[in-house]
């Protein structure tokens, strides 16, 4: 991970030569973005001590988008139609789904539900921040050049006290660089989006991810597919179309 956001910060910090430094008005959304964008990752990270990471990623990812909804019209006025909050809901479903499939018989701990719920809080509210904040610069790369970088700095702060060790970090550079040029595209592209379309809506979609992970478990690893996985898939591409007709 730690080399995978130095990657990240080492390549989207050019950046800042195309774009210029963004507005000063739109800095303190930016602070605003990394803090709860660190609270996500905080919530994942403790949450993954805790329970699976097959029921911790999913269930955070429902917390996010449900809570994002009512967020984004009290604070941005956007006000969902029906299409628009059933397909959310449907894609809620299937990433309970997908959590059902990876849960055996034992219960999930209070500490991983109280992690599940941080990490999803912040995910919803860093949506809202980000939605805003590009908006108010008018450009999802100049957010991203500045926003990445300080994402960056803080979360490298908060693991400066763990046993990584530089020479650990270099070895991981190379196999960390798909990871990070991923990540980075992911990135800019749900910042495009949401600086043109609902917020809800827009990272409901994107967490139709939880899905294709599935595809690519069983199409790559030979991992064998489950009714509920089967049963999420379908939901996922029910709520596509509902989606577009909202």
């Amino acid at each position: 991970m730690t080399a995978h956001l130095i990657l990240i910060a080492a390549m989207s910090l050019p950046l800042l030569a195309v774009t210029g430094f963004p507005k000063t008005e739109a800095l303190p959304w930016i602070a605003t973005s990394t803090v709860l964008a660190s609270g996500t990752l905080i919530g994942l990270v403790n949450g993954y001590k805790h329970a699976p990471f097959g029921i911790v990623f999913p269930m955070t990812r429902v917390v996010a988008v449900t809570i994002a909804a009512p967020a984004t019209a009290y604070f941005l006025g956007e006000v969902l139609s029906r299409n628009a909050m059933i397909g959310i809901g449907l894609i809620s479903a299937s990433l309970v789904l997908i959590a059902a499939s990876n849960w055996r018989s034992e219960p999930i701990a209070l500490k991983a539900w109280f992690w599940i719920f941080t990490a999803g809080i912040a995910s919803a509210g860093s949506a809202v921040v980000e939605a805003h904040a590009v908006r108010l610069i008018g450009s999802p790369l100049a957010f991203a050049a500045i926003a990445l970088p300080a994402n960056v700095v803080v979360l490298c702060w908060l693991q400066r006290k763990s046993d990584v060790t530089g020479a650990a970090i270099r070895a991981e550079l190379f196999g960390a660089l798909p990871i990070a040029l991923a990540s980075i595209a992911a990135y800019l592209l749900i910042l495009w989006v949401i600086s043109l379309a609902p917020v809800a809506p827009s990272i409901a979609l994107r967490d139709t991810s939880a899905v294709f992970a599935i595809a690519i478990a069983v199409l790559l690893f030979k991992e064998r597919i489950s009714a509920q996985r089967i049963a999420a898939i379908l939901t996922a591409a029910l709520a596509i179309p509902v989606l577009r007709l909202a």
